[in-house]
């Protein structure tokens, strides 16, 4: 039985209809009340719990021999921080694998993620990264740059923006550039390594075929949606002064710090280690929205 924690998610969700697809047995952790909208008409078990309280999770960890770990947040809430999602998540999913005697660790983190981090986001990722690692549970850690596909929240975030503003207002992060990476191609990659000596104990960087700034991902949305909208370049350290007065104010916010952060440093990586040992053809960005968007 595998256990997918963050099964209803973005990524998950792909990930469990690729191994439900290989005839793998899948259950799926959620909370109550839950939206499993993306999950219908699969051949899966569902199982409550919450990676946050560990002795909600020992029903689900019944016969469980393999877990995928692909809960995360990019926005801290009220009742979810970074710190209690990937740190403290993670170290439960950890500790009840051992508990139950999990063979197999799969875990989805983040391009980006290393020790002295800049962003509180990608210093939890590691600390994550950490409790797997020292586990003793043979792994794969996967670290993604931004996940890109037909529902995904980054993307089409892009494209409301431009359908509803006269003006679209695009942030100056110094060119910094990102490498998306179609959401098909990591599931494919991250159900793959299951049968994939070369893949075990070993952490993966994966992004796209191409490496673009910001406003070229707009033009190619433009592009594609058809949408005439000028664009209006915003200073950084201006964006960055107004997130932050709104974040001493409200709890959500546009673009947090955070993420303000993140859009500043480079999110690239090179591919050869990942296309080396899973014989992927990656999917460029263009390639990816011509497949699933019309004109």
């Amino acid at each position: 039985m595998i256990l997918v924690a963050g099964g209803t998610g973005f990524i998950g969700s792909n990930i469990v209809k690729e191994l439900v697809k290989r005839n793998h047995k899948v259950k799926t952790l959620v909370h109550t009340g839950t939206n499993l909208s993306r999950l219908k008409n699969l051949n899966l078990e569902y199982a409550n719990g919450d990676i946050t309280d560990i002795n909600s999770l020992d029903k689900p960890f019944t016969d469980v021999k393999i877990v995928y770990n692909v809960v995360g947040i990019i926005q801290e809430t009220r009742r979810a921080n970074f710190d209690s999602i990937h740190v403290l998540g993670t170290k439960n999913l950890v500790e009840m694998s051992n508990k139950v005697g999990v063979e197999y660790f799969v875990h989805i983190s983040s391009l980006g993620t290393r020790p002295n981090a800049v962003s509180r986001y990608h210093q939890s990722k590691w600390k994550a990264e950490q409790s797997v690692v020292s586990s003793g549970i043979p792994y794969t850690i996967f670290r993604p740059s931004v996940v890109f596909g037909p529902d995904d929240e980054f993307i089409n975030m892009l494209a409301r923006m431009l359908q509803y503003m006269p003006i679209f207002p695009i942030i100056d992060s110094g060119g910094a550039k990102m490498q998306p990476v179609y959401v098909g191609d990591l599931a494919r990659c991250a159900v793959e390594c299951l049968n994939n000596s070369e893949a075990k104990n070993k952490i993966f960087e994966i992004g796209g075929p191409d490496r673009s700034i910001l406003e070229e991902i707009v033009d190619l949305i433009k592009e594609y949606r058809g949408f005439k909208r000028l664009k209006l370049k915003i200073p950084y350290k201006l964006m960055f002064t107004l997130s932050k007065t709104l974040e001493n104010m409200f709890w959500k916010v546009p673009v947090s710090t955070e993420q303000l952060i993140m859009l500043k440093e480079d999110n690239i990586c090179d591919n050869l280690e990942i296309e080396k040992v899973f014989k992927v053809k990656l999917t460029s960005l263009r390639e990816g929205i011509k497949s699933y968007w019309q004109n």
